[in-house]
């Protein structure tokens, strides 16, 4: 073959490899409002000394997401607000909550909490949070109600987490069918974590149901993983044993960012924390189930 042609289709080839990448990487928003619908489910059993302690939750969540112009460095400010949440709870002991904000009467302190809060974000112009910041009424409430909701409305905490789910997107270009490894987190309560060594795969191209604009479905292996506490080490954590799990979710390239995840885990292990400044050790089961979409 002459060296002309040949490089010609190589360069050919090169531009249609090209042509079939795709970033997942996040962009910043554009001004405006959108809607995210929350749905999570919860059952925990912890045994700690031959005694059981039972946690279920199930909840559902629509925030309203209102993004203002970029200001004169290029930051966006984005003002977050619940629009409607209902919760049911049942803690150890049988204690349990049910609340619906849309009733009349709806009047659990900690729900309220979530329900009236203001989450302001500030995103630099690479997308990433520059500034977090939560007006509620979390201060006000009772130590041990703070640990409820504490992962939904202490600022550094739902700032780290936020961050952390930015970085999980895939900023090198991929091609479907390519696969990457990843340590992702799910934070929990008071700086615990648990953190698994996971394969991704951009699986397919598909349509929104709505706009019609192309979606980038990627699906989530979990390989190990631990639990953690006041560390994101990997190697310091307690092993756990992944029972069941699948996570997928679908990137809008349009808007930048992810339109709809699911992620269904089960999980079982011995975990270690500290109680009274002793360390304790206990057995974990644990169901979580989490989606949300734009609408």
């Amino acid at each position: 073959m002459p060296k002309t042609l040949t490089i010609v289709l190589l360069l050919v080839l090169a531009h249609q490899s090209l042509q079939g990448q795709i970033r997942l990487a996040p962009q910043v928003p554009t001004a405006g409002t959108f809607k995210i619908e929350h749905s999570f489910e919860l059952s925990q059993l912890i045994v700690l000394e031959d005694i059981d302690y039972k946690t279920t939750q199930q909840q559902t969540k629509t925030t309203l997401h209102t993004v203002s112009e970029p200001n004169e460095n290029g930051y966006v400010t984005i003002t977050e607000t619940v629009e409607q949440l209902k919760n049911s709870t049942r803690l150890p002991g049988n204690i349990r909550f049910a609340y619906d904000s849309t009733a009349s009467k709806a009047e659990v302190p900690m729900f309220d909490a979530i329900r009236d809060a203001t989450i302001t974000t500030q995103l630099d112009q690479s997308g990433n949070i520059f500034d977090l910041t939560i007006e509620s009424t979390f201060a006000t409430l009772p130590e041990e109600t703070q640990t409820l909701v504490f992962s939904e409305l202490d600022p550094a905490t739902v700032k780290k987490s936020r961050q952390q789910v930015l970085s999980q997107y895939h900023i090198a270009p991929v091609i479907i069918g390519e696969k990457w490894d990843q340590v992702i987190s799910i934070p929990l309560s008071h700086n615990s974590h648990f953190l698994f060594k996971t394969t991704h795969t951009y699986l397919a191209k598909t349509e929104h149901p709505t706009t019609k604009q192309i979606l980038h479905q990627v699906t989530v292996e979990f390989n190990e993983g631990v639990f953690t506490r006041d560390t994101e080490t990997y190697a310091q954590g307690d092993p756990l044993t992944i029972v069941d799990a699948a996570k997928t979710y679908w990137f809008d390239s349009h808007h930048g960012r992810i339109f709809k995840s699911s992620v269904d885990l089960s999980l079982t292990g011995d975990i270690t924390f500290k109680m009274k400044r002793t360390k304790k050790t206990a057995h974990l089961t644990l169901d979580l189930k989490r989606s949300w979409q734009i609408p």
